[in-house]
């Protein structure tokens, strides 16, 4: 039996499907088992057949925006990974709930890991451990979370996305075990056998041109440059602040740049007072970097290059969280097929988010993590 599989299903009842993905993943007794679904599937019965049939193994999940394995991609099915012992040594996996603020819940779910993982998470080695974090794609509350994340495990990376639904942004779900959680995050931690690395793309240019924030409440720009917002945006495009629609957010997002490395802030939508609603948290006195389309291929091919360079004997497999935005792009420029097969040359599992985590809430971004 292989220690590393990953199966794609379309259609058929939660038992069956879990049966076929088993069969087909071909991993005897994984340690860890990533189980990524259309919403429309109840995913507490898929992670109770899935636990069902891999007693040893963490079983994670969430809903998506369409899935995808190195062999197919998406959207309306079922598709998963395994790992096995030779991969990851030993993992685990709490649920964060924010029913007592989303404080409360991370701080929990990090003193049920560190029960796994003794000494406490601050302490582990991270060249050895790595974390992935799923959260709902509803709630917004992925910034607050990954800090405190951060503040519970500053050595460690944790990566990740948030769950999506038909592009509709109404509901979501995530799963840790049979738990299933539409308001919430899953933090997993594994300690692996293989050196690990993080691979992450925008694939947008830097125009140049930079905005300084001058009032901001959370995910909501009111100013920038002293003026409304998208009274600044359109200025700087050269449009009519009435042209502002979602291509050309989509296709002009905003950025923090650091050593040149952007981390996207997408706009969604203009308020009627011009103020500009993003996807991820803006402070008051940021300073946002205004980017164009870039080759979207290319660079992702760049990305995955650069990352398995870290391992000379090899890539085992990889897990990506590739954001919606970037799907609806594909899609439009024809590219999602030549797009999926820079997925290829190892098994690989992922699905398309509302969002990503690495270090911190981005969009627009691809980022994942491979095994060598």
């Amino acid at each position: 039996m292989a220690d590393v599989g990953r199966a794609y299903v379309r259609v058929g009842d939660p038992a069956s499907i879990a049966d076929e993905l088993f069969v087909r993943m071909g991993v005897d007794d994984p340690r860890l088992i990533v189980v990524v679904a259309d919403v429309d599937y109840d995913g507490a019965i898929l992670g109770r057949q899935m636990c069902a049939r891999a007693p040893r193994a963490t079983v994670i999940g969430c809903s998506t925006a369409g899935e995808f394995t190195d062999q197919a991609y998406g959207h309306g099915g079922v598709a998963a990974m395994a790992l096995g012992p030779s991969v990851v040594v030993r993992s685990a996996a709490a649920m964060a709930t924010f029913d007592q603020g989303v404080e409360v819940g991370i701080r929990a779910a990090c003193a049920k890991l560190s029960k796994c993982f003794e000494p406490n998470l601050r302490d582990l080695d991270p060249d050895r451990h790595v974390g992935i974090v799923l959260f709902d794609g509803t709630s917004g509350r992925e910034d607050e979370a990954n800090d405190i994340l951060a503040h519970m495990s500053p050595f460690l990376s944790f990566v990740g996305g948030s769950a999506g639904d038909h592009l509709e942004f109404a509901k979501t779900w995530v799963s840790c075990g049979s738990e299933t959680r539409a308001e919430g995050a899953v933090i997993a931690l594994l300690e692996t056998n293989v050196p690990t690395s993080i691979v992450k793309t925008a694939s947008f240019v830097n125009t140049g041109f930079r905005f300084l924030v001058t009032r901001a409440d959370k995910r909501v720009v009111h100013e920038m440059n002293g003026k409304p917002a998208a009274q600044a945006y359109a200025e700087e495009l050269g449009i009519d602040i009435q042209k502002i629609d979602e291509n050309v957010l989509s296709r002009h997002p905003l950025a923090i740049v650091i050593d040149g490395d952007p981390w996207v802030r997408s706009p969604l939508l203009v308020t009627p007072a011009r103020a500009m609603v993003f996807a991820s948290r803006v402070h008051e006195g940021t300073e946002l970097s205004l980017l164009a389309p870039g080759d979207i291929l290319g660079d992702t091919r760049k990305a995955l290059t650069r990352s398995r360079a870290f391992h000379p004997q090899g890539v085992r497999s990889g897990l990506f969280f590739n954001c919606a935005h970037r799907r609806l792009l594909l899609d439009a420029l024809g590219q999602m097929s030549a797009y999926h097969s820079l997925f290829a040359d190892h098994p690989s599992l992922g699905f398309h988010t509302y969002g990503e985590s690495y270090l911190a809430h981005m969009n627009s971004t691809m980022v994942g993590v491979l095994f060598g």
